[in-house]
């Protein structure tokens, strides 16, 4: 029997964002006949824990949260990387053919504190990296420079969820010898079927129900989206913004809303593990993002065949093509006050947007980025064992 070959991930944790879900999504389509896979997570946290498949073998750095951001504080701050580098080697024991950090970031990092263990050392870039400030204001000279030499120089591969975040890396660390882009895998048929759970009972026929998904986030722009509700409100329009999501913004938010006596239009339901029924009996989706890579929540409104709005930023418009597929608004309250203004009148608007994310739901086809997930990933094994192994996808589809 031909040996397996074993891969490690390394994720934060199995937080509730785009991802992880997109992580556990391929985890549970690889063939563990042939790949022996081990998730390591630095904390053993996240609304995803129970979805790891018993197959995969699972290892956690530590449990205490305070402890995370301690360690991690003094890690980015001062550069103090002992403990992290005394835990992982711990931890982590065998001998892997890759090591594949999930989330680029100082988390990358432990990759190198195992290098007799992990020939191969990949790295996935999740983030447009100027365009989102959490990054951007971080990176002087002094901390490009380091970051380029002590991380990104020595990686064998750093792998993009889109071009968009490609190139804004580039901008920022240059160019490296493997760079691919390689898409969300999304899976689809679960999509669809979880869409058919219970549907929600709060939803009115005499509203436009309008959906917004991502984590209560200043990246996300939901205070623009707030206040651009206040004046769709002053119209007169019927109409009802649920935003499914959870984050340090909630309270924040909360208030907003009631101090703008808004309560009945805007609705934070919190997180949701099943957001899809929400998401296929609502009307529009929108996203208000300052920033994103590639954002996952978008395209499964666009495989659910939601209209979408999307302010114009990073990500947002290599999605839609740059408003082919998709409304793109100027990224401001008057911007997102207008677009859903113009989607919430007029239905025929809402119909044709229907039929064009449809069609760009198309492009991102299962098989196809599951291949290439194959070939990006694992291209360090033969040929041949990749193309058996994209016929097992075609088959098990089938």
């Amino acid at each position: 029997m031909q040996k397996r070959k074993k891969v490690l991930f390394i994720v934060p944790s199995l937080a509730g964002g785009g991802a992880e879900r997109v992580l556990l999504n391929i985890m549970k389509r690889l063939d563990y006949s042939r790949y022996d896979l081990t998730l390591c997570t630095v904390l053993k946290d996240g609304v995803y824990l129970d979805e790891v498949p018993k197959e995969i073998k699972m290892i956690s750095l530590m449990r205490s949260k305070r402890l995370f951001r301690l360690l991690t504080y003094l890690q980015i701050r001062f550069g103090i990387k002992v403990f992290f580098r005394w835990l992982i080697r711990k931890k982590v024991k065998e001998q892997y053919d890759v090591g594949i950090s999930v989330i680029d970031s100082a988390y990358t990092d432990l990759l190198f504190f195992i290098h007799d263990r992990v020939p191969l050392k990949y790295s996935w870039v999740h983030a447009s990296i100027q365009s989102y400030s959490n990054y951007s204001k971080y990176l002087d000279k002094g901390r490009v420079e380091t970051l380029k030499k002590n991380r990104y120089q020595k990686l064998d591969k750093i792998i993009f969820v889109s071009n968009d975040s490609k190139n804004e890396f580039v901008q920022v660390f240059g160019h490296y010898a493997q760079m691919p882009v390689l898409y969300n895998f999304l899976d689809k048929e679960a999509i669809r079927s979880a869409s058919c759970a219970h549907y929600p009972s709060d939803f009115s026929v005499r509203e436009v129900n309008v959906v917004a998904v991502g984590s209560l986030l200043p990246v996300k722009g939901y205070e623009k989206l707030i206040y651009a509700a206040k004046l769709l409100n002053q119209d007169g329009l019927g109409f009802k913004i649920r935003i499914l999501g959870t984050g340090p913004l909630y309270k924040k938010l909360n208030h907003l809303i009631d101090s703008m006596s808004l309560s009945d239009k805007i609705e934070l339901t919190g997180f949701r593990k099943n957001p899809y029924a929400i998401m296929k009996h609502s009307d529009i989706f929108v996203m208000t993002s300052q920033s994103e890579a590639l954002p996952t929540s978008l395209i499964e409104a666009m495989i659910l065949e939601l209209p979408v709005l999307v302010t114009d930023s990073p990500g947002c418009r290599e999605v839609t093509e740059n408003g082919k597929y998709g409304v793109v608004m100027e990224n401001s309250i008057e911007g997102i006050y207008k677009g859903l203004k113009q989607m919430i009148r007029k239905e025929y608007l809402r119909e044709k947007y229907s039929l064009l994310s449809r069609q760009r739901a198309l492009f991102f086809d299962d098989d196809r980025i599951l291949s290439s997930f194959y070939q990006i990933i694992l291209s360090l094994f033969p040929f041949k064992e990749i193309r058996e192994d994209i016929q097992l996808i075609t088959l098990k589809k089938l």
